[in-house]
C-alpha cells in the first residue's frame, strides 16, 4: 500500500491535475440537439439530430468552421479515423463512412447490432 501511495505522490507532484467536472473552455453550440461528437485533430465535429446537420467547430475559439447536411437520418455517434468521419445512424441501423471535405457518403455498412 505504501508503494502505491508513494508512486501516486511522485506522479502527481509538480503537475497540474484536472478533476472530473473542471471546465477549461466553453462556448455556445450552433444548434440545440447535439447527438454526436468527434475530433479530427483540428475541429470538433458535432451532429445535431434536430437540424439533421453536421457542424465543424474550432475548439480554441468556438467559431463555426463548416456546416453541412448530415448524410444520415439520425446521427447518434461519430468517430474520426484520420481521413473520414464515421457516423452511426441509429434509426437506419447503419454505419456511414463520410468524407468531410467533399460532403460525400463514401459507403454505408449495415449495423451488426439492433441498437447501434
Amino acid at each position: 500500500m505504501f508503494a502505491r501511495l508513494l508512486l501516486c505522490i511522485i506522479v502527481t507532484s509538480g503537475m497540474c491535475v484536472a478533476a472530473p467536472g473542471d471546465i477549461d473552455t466553453s462556448f455556445a453550440i450552433p444548434s440545440s440537439c447535439p447527438s454526436g461528437l468527434a475530433f479530427d485533430g483540428r475541429n470538433i465535429w458535432m451532429a445535431d439530430f434536430k437540424t439533421d446537420s453536421l457542424y465543424a467547430i474550432n475548439p480554441n475559439t468556438g467559431e463555426l468552421v463548416k456546416a453541412m447536411e448530415s448524410p444520415s437520418y439520425r446521427a447518434y455517434g461519430m468517430a474520426w479515423d484520420g481521413s473520414y468521419l464515421w457516423i452511426v445512424d441509429r434509426e437506419e441501423l447503419a454505419i456511414l463512412q463520410f468524407d468531410t471535405q467533399s460532403g460525400v457518403n463514401v459507403r454505408t455498412i449495415p449495423s451488426p447490432l439492433e441498437e447501434p
